[in-house]
């Protein structure tokens, strides 16, 4: 597929460049590994670009689907993609314009180059993490109140037994601890913004392996083990306005968590 993509864009006048970036591209890659691909495009038909590549990658390129799903800053507009041999695709795309807003790594491979900036940013890349890691802890306290706020909606959906928002905001918590996690261990893994890939490894904890939401009862009892676990990595401020949020819920605090 990725030579089907090179094909289809090298004389396409939109695309100025596209690269091959990720785990594929440092020769890491795995079986579960995803291709992720990062395209210019000419300032000038980006939004035209943007409105119809789901569709362009599903009727030109025959992917099984394709769809925009967020925008990530420091690295483009993010569409997912699943081709007919079940392999997953993270293309980001932005205008050329914006080249310098985009988290070029030394490591990426260039596939098409048609101005030579890209190959430029490509050799000049600083993949240096310290500074991804420092504003990581610059930004603790957010997650630790973010935790909180989302601890109060995680208990009142579990009152209400609202089970789609309880295993939503359970999922919203596992992540802000995850962060706090790679901050303690002063790793900051593959990216800032998407801590729980390859987490275990990284941060050296059991937690992703005791997440599971198969029963309500193991619900209770992951969400007491990441509170427990929140309460050892956050400031008493934290501790003391979790324990307030939790009272307000109308639930009982404890040293071991929780108790529901």
């Amino acid at each position: 597929m990725i030579n089907r993509l090179i094909e289809g864009y090298r004389d396409d006048s939109r695309v100025v460049a596209l690269a091959l970036g990720g785990s594929y591209a440092r020769n890491t890659a795995t079986e579960q590994s995803d291709f992720d691909l990062f395209i210019l495009i000419s300032s000038s038909h980006f939004d035209f670009f943007r409105e119809h590549f789901s569709n362009e990658l599903e009727d030109k390129f025959d992917f099984l689907i394709a769809e925009e799903f967020f925008y990530i800053e420091s690295w483009g507009y993010i569409f997912k993609a699943l081709d007919k041999d079940g392999k997953q695709y993270d293309i980001s795309i932005l205008p050329e314009n914006r080249i310098d807003e985009m988290g070029i790594k030394s490591s990426n491979i260039v596939l098409i180059d048609k101005t030579g900036a890209y190959t430029s940013e490509v050799a000049n890349a600083n993949d240096d993490i310290s500074e991804q890691l420092g504003l990581m802890i610059s930004d603790k306290r957010i997650y630790a109140k973010r935790f909180i706020i989302d601890t109060f909606q995680f208990l009142t959906a579990w009152k209400a037994a609202d089970y789609w928002v309880i295993v939503k905001f359970l999922e919203k918590l596992r992540k802000y601890l995850m962060v706090l996690l790679r901050i303690k261990s002063g790793s900051v893994g593959k990216h800032s913004f998407a801590p729980e890939k390859k987490f275990s490894q990284d941060v050296g904890t059991e937690l992703e392996e005791n997440y599971s939401v198969g029963s309500l009862p193991h619900v209770a009892e992951t969400f007491n083990y990441m509170v427990t676990t929140y309460l050892m990595l956050v400031e008493d401020s934290e501790k003391r306005n979790l324990g307030a949020v939790i009272e307000l819920a109308g639930f009982c605090d404890s040293e071991k968590g929780i108790l529901l």
